[in-house]
């Protein structure tokens, strides 16, 4: 499976229902291929069509046939993420879990010319697998994302800012929650099917080479439908 590591410290099998380890070490694997340790995520992996090949560094402390609620503390890093289709360079992430919780303390990574930065939580006691997740992006150049979306054709560009939060539940889209705030720097989204329609109804004549200056709103999404405010 195409996976490495390098694991030291001590195991103890007296008792063959709770094996435990007090460990250290470094493992490399690629996401796509390590799904036993992601089962409980398998429709999230799917769905979101997440690949790369992860670095990981760990102190891990507790029953081996149970590693959710094993303490663990992690370094995780990796050169590219794919998610959504979307790629995320220079990934590295603080994982820090006890007692079916898992805390991500820290992510940063390059996205598109800018950067993404989030904390979050995931319960991996609670048979839903509830989770959220806090994230800011800076700089993203909207010409360089949109050639990994449905946009790359479009005459599309400016610079994205947003801060957002999210809530849900693995595999259940339908109680997703998310809120936050958009902003976006000499943009030129005449081409976007929102700002099509809305220039046509706005200007008289050929609008294409108008830009942005500065654009902001605030939006929402529950129960499937997403909100925008102060546009």
């Amino acid at each position: 499976d195409n996976s490495e590591f390098s694991i030291q410290g001590d195991i103890d099998t007296n008792d063959a229902s709770n094996i435990t380890a007090d460990l250290t070490g470094l493992i490399k694997f690629d996401l796509d291929m390590a799904k036993e340790p992601f089962r409980k995520f398998n429709n999230l992996l799917k769905n979101s069509k997440l690949s790369g090949r992860m670095v990981a560094s760990f102190n891990l402390k507790g029953n081996l046939s149970d590693l959710t609620r094993s303490a663990i503390d992690a370094e995780i890093s990796s050169e590219s993420l794919f998610i959504y289709g979307l790629k995320i360079d220079n990934f590295n992430m603080g994982y820090l879990q006890r007692n079916g919780i898992m805390d991500i303390v820290h992510m940063h990574s390059s996205l598109y010319g800018g950067t993404l930065d989030a904390t979050g939580r995931i319960d991996f006691v609670s048979k839903d697998l509830p989770y959220q997740i806090s994230a800011d992006i800076k700089g993203v150049k909207i010409e360089k994302i949109k050639k990994d979306t449905v946009f790359k054709d479009k005459d599309i560009s400016g610079s994205l800012q947003a801060h957002f939060g999210v809530k849900g539940f693995s595999g259940d889209l339908s109680r997703l929650v998310a809120w936050g705030k958009v902003n976006i720097l000499n943009g030129k989204l005449w081409q976007s099917n929102l700002f099509q329609g809305m220039g046509t109804l706005l200007f008289k004549r050929d609008f294409s080479s108008v830009v942005f200056k500065e654009g902001s709103c605030n939006f929402s999404i529950k129960e499937r439908y997403a909100f925008i405010n102060d546009l």
